[in-house]
């Protein structure tokens, strides 16, 4: 779908990280096991859910830099082997373009907003699935190359970037944003209900994706062998 996105090269690395919710004053800490240009993953017993925005501050000597990021993997260890292997969470790095237009958009939804009525949520479009096999499949067909196909009718721009959920079998949802690159309308030329409408997406950031899934796809071909 679309051209095929370059994978971020991860680079291991052990760098102190103070982080915090966005809107905490309360500081968290940890330490990176690798860093990419996308995102990083940062050792630490404080996990935070899936979808947590946080502010983290990466420090070397003198050196550092303040980022705003998306937890988008939580690794959580059995308690008898945490002082073996690292538990953490997934952070993607939020491009400034992102958040440039988040607060624009904030901005124009404060001036429309109708007193006494909520401000407009932004869409997220879900994709479960229930069976493993099926999971793999898509993965291996879709995922792999950057791709999904998400079943909705609700309407989305061609370019417009959305926010989607995907829910694998038996585990933990991770949230990542994408581009539309394809959509099939809800209605046929004849006026009928079209049964595969929906959007075509091409994910943001296919390597944080991927590696976001890689316990739920290990977990699930185990129970496909």
């Amino acid at each position: 779908m679309s051209e095929r996105i370059p994978r971020a090269r991860r680079h291991q690395r052990r760098l102190m990280v103070a982080f915090r919710r966005k809107g905490s004053t309360k500081t968290l800490n940890g330490f990176t096991t690798n860093v990419s240009t996308s995102g990083m993953f940062v050792a630490t017993g404080r996990l935070l859910p899936v979808g947590t925005r946080v502010e983290a501050e990466v420090r070397y000597q003198d050196q550092g830099f303040v980022v705003e990021a998306e937890v988008i993997r939580v690794l959580q260890q059995p308690h008898e082997l945490r002082g073996i292997r690292f538990q953490g969470i997934g952070l993607r790095f939020l491009p400034v373009a992102d958040l440039v237009r988040e607060l624009i958009g904030g901005v124009e939804q404060r001036q429309r907003a109708v007193p006494g009525e909520p401000a407009p949520q932004t869409e997220v479009y879900r994709v479960s699935f229930d069976d493993p096999a099926t999971f793999l499949r898509v993965y291996d067909r879709d995922l792999t190359t950057g791709g999904l196909y998400v079943l909705t009718e609700r309407a989305a721009e061609l370019g417009e970037r959305v926010a989607v959920e995907l829910l694998p079998p038996g585990g933990d949802a991770i949230r990542f944003e994408a581009k539309v690159v394809h959509k099939s309308e809800s209605k046929n030329a004849d006026g009928t209900r079209n049964l595969l409408a929906g959007i075509g997406v091409e994910l943001s950031d296919r390597d944080s994706v991927l590696a976001a899934l890689a316990p739920a796809i290990a977990r699930c071909r185990r129970q496909s062998a």
